[in-house]
């Protein structure tokens, strides 16, 4: 079993199911080509972290295999949410207030 790559979307076309994975690689900017019939898991959307294999065809590399990682928001996204709503922090999982 191969090791996947792990990458970002960089973009993603909700509307056309298809995006990019791209990373700049030793001053290279290097893209996948990534559409929806390749993900194995996940929701995609831009920013989001992949773990893919790469592929190529007559057009150029292919992000295939993909699975996208579950988006998981820090602390800080919490306090900025209650700030903006006026509502006081929750108290953190684990006992810490």
């Amino acid at each position: 079993m191969s090791t996947k790559t792990p990458g970002r979307i960089s973009v993603w076309f909700e509307l056309k199911n298809y995006g990019f994975i791209a990373e700049n690689r030793d001053g290279r900017l290097v893209k996948w080509f990534l559409h929806i019939a390749n993900v194995l898991e996940g929701t995609p959307v831009t920013g989001a972290k992949v773990l893919f294999n790469q592929g190529s065809n007559d057009r150029g590399l292919l992000a295939l295999d993909v699975e996208v990682l579950p988006i998981i928001p820090d602390k800080t996204m919490f306090a900025a949410s209650a700030a903006l709503s006026g509502q006081p922090e929750k108290a953190q999982v684990g006992g810490a207030a």
